[in-house]
């Protein structure tokens, strides 16, 4: 029996910027039960890749099969469901706060960039947190030209979530507290100390990143220190003696840590909380 032959006809990748490696790994993707009966009779091919999905046509190709259904119907189409595969893609995807949205995705909106094309999200509201995510469509007559077939080489964008830091400083004095700062990796101190009531008539103390946000990170690359200022200022003496480290990385926020959403001049901001015992 001879082989098959197939050849390449759209490739989709699917990046994200909260994963190290820049690709989108929490996700299923499915073709709905129409492009699957599409697919099987037009002799076309699907398959997944570590990095999203192909569609192959079958070599040799009817074109004018192909031609005469787009003409006829010309939004004839290939559908994609996107699944999330974890319940923190809300959190760690920067998306709108407080509602499920669906993103639906086509490769006639799209902007092209050295030979492929970034295809461009337009969110819609999603009723159900089981039901899909996203949605893919690919519009068969995108790949027709004069010659016959063109491949096409698609890409689809997430990005990780930016969240204002807020560490809560426990079991420490308000004259000690008033010592402590809080600098991220570059050296940029966080505001505060300002303290703070907790649950059980307990006292902390606030220190905030302010209009400094963080991304969330699969593998956090940002850490932030606690040090106690020095008691003898460079004004007192050249040689003043540095801060005091007291915890050199400070622990991160996952993504299931955004604890409210505060609102910045009509903008939502999500804030990760953070508690520290001294």
């Amino acid at each position: 029996m001879k082989n098959q032959k197939y050849t390449l006809l759209a490739e989709v990748t699917l990046l994200h910027n909260y994963f190290e490696d820049g690709f989108f790994r929490d996700i299923r993707i499915v073709p709905d039960k129409v492009t699957q009966t599409f697919m099987w009779n037009a002799g076309l091919l699907f398959r997944l890749t570590d990095t999203g999905f192909s569609i192959f046509y079958s070599d040799p190709f009817n074109v004018d099969y192909l031609k005469e259904i787009t003409s006829f119907f010309n939004n004839q189409l290939l559908r994609f469901q996107l699944f999330g595969e974890s319940s923190d893609f809300m959190n760690y995807t920067d998306c709108p706060l407080g509602r499920l949205v669906v993103y639906k995705y086509n490769n006639r909106d799209t902007r092209e960039s050295e030979a492929t094309y970034l295809m461009l999200p337009k969110l819609n509201q999603r009723l159900y947190s089981q039901s899909p995510l996203g949605e893919v469509d690919l519009y068969l007559s995108e790949f027709l030209n004069e010659e016959g077939i063109s491949p096409k080489d698609y890409i689809i964008m997430f990005s990780a979530r930016n969240t204002r830091w807020k560490y809560y400083v426990m079991n420490v004095a308000e004259a000690e507290a008033d010592r402590l700062i809080i600098e991220d990796s570059t050296g940029h101190p966080f505001d505060g100390p300002v303290k703070r009531e907790m649950p059980g008539s307990k006292s902390a103390f606030e220190f905030s990143s302010g209009n400094m946000l963080f991304p969330f990170q699969e593998k956090p690359k940002s850490f932030c220190s606690l040090k106690k200022k020095s008691l003898v200022t460079s004004d007192e003496r050249d040689d003043a003696a540095p801060n005091e480290m007291l915890v050199q990385s400070l622990p991160v926020p996952s993504p299931q840590a955004i604890t409210t959403i505060e609102t910045d001049e009509n903008e939502q901001v999500a804030c990760s909380s953070m508690y520290i015992y001294l």
